[in-house]
């Protein structure tokens, strides 16, 4: 129902001579008007509850996901040279159907942001078949105008040298028109001395596996316990002379 339309921003009762505000609503009717250059409309809708029952009580909050270091699943197809990096597992399946297969993890990055990380921003570029992977927002923004399509977030790095956390080079060939990243070093000397790939720099810090995301905290608590034990071992060689 159209309560008003003028170059009023607040449309009371004053407003509604007619009434339609009040009015019963008309299954099916509908009116057109014609709204004033700057101008407003206002609009009422009603609603009816056509099954109580089936309105809860209270409604919970969807659950967040739990922050995690997970495989960024790295995939090839060789026909159109192409490396995928994903995280999600769903999509690594439906990309090994499509031809694509599987090789070893890229890394592992965080499924959510943590402290210290950054987003990874994956964009698409439809005519060169090229995934580009970026933490640099200007350079993402920058792809989008060149025909890249920007696909979301791929995960969470760090941009700085962490305990436990290696570099992830990134590659790109002219001649391929393909983006390659990986944390092996031989790997990365062999694509560019024999495969035809530049050398672009690091892509951020990733860890090589989810046992070395933890280590920090284990080696912490390690350190701590052998500090505990030298103290007991201390208190144990003068007991003697206390009694």
């Amino acid at each position: 129902y159209t309560l008003c339309y003028s170059t009023q921003t607040n449309c009371g009762a004053a407003n509604d001579p007619n009434g339609y505000h009040s009015a019963a609503p008309i299954p099916g009717s509908s009116v057109s008007i014609v709204v004033p250059a700057g101008g407003y409309a206002d609009l009422w809708w009603h609603f009816t509850l056509l099954s109580p029952a089936s309105v809860p009580d209270s409604v919970s909050a969807p659950s967040l996901p739990s922050p995690a270091i997970l495989p960024f699943y790295r995939l090839y197809k060789t026909n159109i040279f192409q490396h995928f990096y994903t995280m999600n597992a769903s999509e690594r399946d439906d990309f090994l159907k499509i031809g694509y297969v599987l090789e070893e993890p890229a890394g592992y990055l965080y499924n959510i942001q943590q402290s210290g990380t950054s987003p990874f921003y994956r964009l698409y570029h439809p005519g060169l078949f090229n995934y580009l992977y970026t933490a640099n927002t200007e350079e993402r923004d920058i792809a989008q105008k060149n025909g890249y399509i920007y696909q979301g977030v791929a995960g969470y790095l760090y941009l700085t040298q962490q305990t436990n956390a290696s570099p992830l080079y990134r590659m790109y060939s002219a001649s391929k028109k393909q983006h390659f990243y990986t944390m092996n070093v031989l790997e990365k000397d062999n694509a560019v001395q024999n495969l035809g790939y530049t050398f672009e720099g690091i892509a951020g810090y990733m860890f090589t596996s989810q046992i070395s995301a933890v280590a920090p905290v284990f080696f912490q608590t390690a350190n701590a316990l052998n500090a505990i034990q030298r103290i007991l071992n201390e208190i144990e060689k003068i007991l003697p002379a206390l009694k």
